[in-house]
């Protein structure tokens, strides 16, 4: 198996974004909900994709299979 890099297209958006909820599956500080975890995440990739700044970039790693 191989695993090539290449730029996030607009039809990865609805993939990156359904794994917004995977930064929550820890166990989370007494202080923190997932809800709100999930919730700054999915502002945060939502900015990036829309406005990323300059010399940024997001990247999809795929495998060959």
């Amino acid at each position: 198996m191989s695993v090539h890099m290449r730029p996030c297209l607009p039809e990865d958006r609805e993939t990156i974004s359904a794994l917004v909820t995977r930064f929550s599956e820890f166990d989370l500080p007494d202080w923190r909900s997932a809800d709100e975890i999930d919730r700054t995440n999915r502002l945060s990739l939502q900015k990036a994709l829309e406005e990323p700044e300059a010399g940024a970039a997001i990247l999809v790693a795929e495998d060959d299979t």
